[in-house]
């Protein structure tokens, strides 16, 4: 081969013409198969200079012309015939040119080359790769053009076989993996292939390009509760870090998948009982999210996350809901409600347990339609004498502290006109029904009652609908607590009303304004007697608190009373939100 300009000629030569002493074929020398058989003139001239002389020593014959290609340092410095072949003496740097021998089957190519950029890559060799001859490192990526195309390198990926590779010697990524070839040389991965480990991630990303390790994402949450008790507030981060021990890849985070731990059917901003956080799309996810529980348990909160590989980890995180206790005197879950021996069941820490002093206190459902849930007092059936309670007389509780406050809770449904006292104690305070209106009442030290009333009737059932065998219409329960709050020398009195439509919306954390409320100057009686029988459902006329806001007589507490609470201690609204929030309970013990 002369080079580019010229045709390349190719001869076939007979080489069994001379024997070994053991009659076998000895071939012929590349010098004989020329002068002799093809008659085609060629030179040779010793080398000097060489910078390999173990293998390539001085001195030996190296070919220099064949016909009239010759080369000419001073014509062509940069041009040499270079010779290979199938004999294993082509490549013998310390025979001889002319002394190369050919057998059978062998053949010997000699080739007019040049290397202008002396980078090693030859001419011809730098057309098939398309690589430049005047530039020994093409692509720039600063390997050059002999490591790329000659050398390569080994990578060795995690649970494979090894693999040697080359890269592309005219671009400097061609995979587009982010990482160009010098970056690929130094770190072992394939520059023809953009995911090494093939685990999803591109080398220029993955910490672990020659191991396809996916660690799941880190789960960092932790719990509070709201001073009702029944909201917890989960916060915290969810993510993949490289900062993170171990650590080798990162992914962005998928789904944050919340479960609960019960089967409340109302959750703020989510799903219900099992909350969803789609569409991360990042790789560090803030969370912090509410949950309002209905029951009074141990839950265990589950988060589930899920990167975009498909790895998951999760962590359990345990909390404690309990409503609010804190100052609770007296709670009347009123499940039996005619109980044993006419026991009224107490459910709070005192058990102050009342008794049932008419003998048309029955049970009926509860506002969940749970049998025998809560108590009713039927239509023209009440006792009202005057002096004994209608309905359920309670122990003495201790007078709740005028200096810190306190809290009168209830359900109730009432009767078309009711007129009673729900919960109250004689002489000082109540909280009471007057013809169709819930009201609130508390007396001053100067012997004057202040009273707020409902300014809107609740729904009621009619009249006739007050048998207490019949099932209650459950959208009729109301709920309504009374709240005595001290502001200094004075006294903040609210009552406030839940029935879904005028409380928010239910199982929800917003909580609604008080529907009415006052504020006393007077100083408040300080010191109860605190022998007085309170009393739940009390008759009206054993009552001088309702009989002066109402201006006159009049009937017993008529309908269906549920979950009486009294507490020591004025509560916020969200405290009592979470008591309008409750679930049911009627699997309390005992009661």
């Amino acid at each position: 081969d002369f080079g580019v300009d010229r045709p390349i000629e190719t001869y076939r030569v007979a080489t069994e013409v001379h024997r070994n002493s053991d009659g076998t074929a000895s071939g012929i020398t590349i010098g004989e198969a020329l002068t002799k058989i093809l008659e085609i003139p060629f030179e040779t001239k010793s080398r000097t200079g060489s910078t390999d002389p173990v293998n390539f020593p001085d001195g030996v014959q190296v070919l220099t012309r064949v016909r009239d290609v010759e080369t000419d340092p001073v014509v062509d410095p940069d041009g040499f015939w270079v010779v290979f072949g199938t004999s294993p003496q082509a490549g013998d740097g310390t025979i001889d040119f002319q002394d190369i021998t050919l057998n059978a089957t062998q053949s010997i190519s000699m080739v007019y080359t040049e290397d202008r950029d002396d980078d090693g890559v030859f001419k011809r060799e730098e057309f098939m790769y398309l690589t430049s001859d005047m530039n020994p490192d093409t692509d720039g990526d600063s390997l050059g053009d002999y490591f790329e195309i000659r050398e390569g390198w080994d990578i060795q990926v995690a649970g494979q076989n090894p693999k040697h590779v080359f890269p592309d010697p005219t671009r400097p990524n061609a995979d587009q993996d982010l990482l160009d070839d010098d970056a690929e040389f130094a770190a072992g991965t394939h520059p023809k292939d953009p995911d090494t480990d093939s685990d999803g991630l591109l080398d220029g990303v993955d910490r672990c390009p020659l191991d396809p390790v996916n660690l799941p994402p880190t789960i960092v949450l932790g719990t509070s509760t709201d001073i009702s008790g029944s909201e917890v507030t989960l916060t915290g981060g969810v993510y993949e870090r490289l900062s993170d021990p171990g650590r080798c890849d990162v992914d962005a985070i998928d789904t944050i998948v919340i479960d609960w731990g019960d089967d409340n059917p109302f959750t703020p901003q989510y799903d219900p009982n099992t909350d969803t956080i789609l569409g991360m799309g990042a790789s560090d996810v803030s969370v912090s999210i509410q949950h309002i529980y209905a029951t009074q348990n141990v839950s265990m909160i589950t988060v589930t996350a899920t990167d975009v590989r498909g790895e998951q980890s999760t962590a359990a995180f345990p909390v404690t809901i309990t409503f609010p206790t804190a100052g609770l005197l007296a709670y009347y879950p009123m499940n039996d409600a005619i109980g044993v021996n006419n026991v009224i069941n107490d459910a709070g820490p005192d058990d102050r347990d009342g008794s049932r002093t008419s003998p048309f206190a029955f049970d009926t459902n509860n506002r969940f339609g749970g049998a025998s849930g809560a108590m009713c007092l039927a239509q023209d059936q009440v006792q009202n004498n005057g002096d004994a309670a209608a309905g359920v007389s309670l122990p003495p509780i201790p007078a709740p502290g005028v200096d810190h406050g306190f809290t009168i809770a209830a359900w109730l449904i009432a009767d078309g006109s009711p007129s009673g006292v729900l919960v109250g104690q004689p002489g000082f305070t109540a909280l009471f029904v007057d013809q169709g209106r819930y009201g609130f009442t508390i007396r001053d030290a100067g012997g004057t009652y202040h009273t707020i009333f409902d300014p809107t009737n609740p729904p009621t059932q009619t009249a006739d609908q007050i048998t207490c065998g019949m099932p209650a219409e459950l959208d009729k329960w109301t709920f309504y607590a009374a709240t005595v709050i001290p502001e200094g020398p004075d006294t903040r009195v609210r009552l406030y009303r839940g029935d879904g439509a005028n409380w928010g919306v239910p199982m929800m954390s917003t909580v609604g304004a008080p529907v009415a409320e006052t504020l006393i100057s007077n100083a408040l009686m300080t010191n109860p007697n605190p022998a007085t029988n309170w009393r739940i459902v009390g008759n009206h006329n054993a009552f001088g608190p309702v009989q002066e806001a109402q201006g006159s007589g009049g009937a017993p507490f008529e309908g269906r009373i549920d979950d009486v609470r009294v507490y020591d201690r004025a509560l916020v609204e969200i405290e009592l939100n979470a008591l309008f929030n409750e679930a049911d309970n009627s699997g309390l013990p005992g009661n």
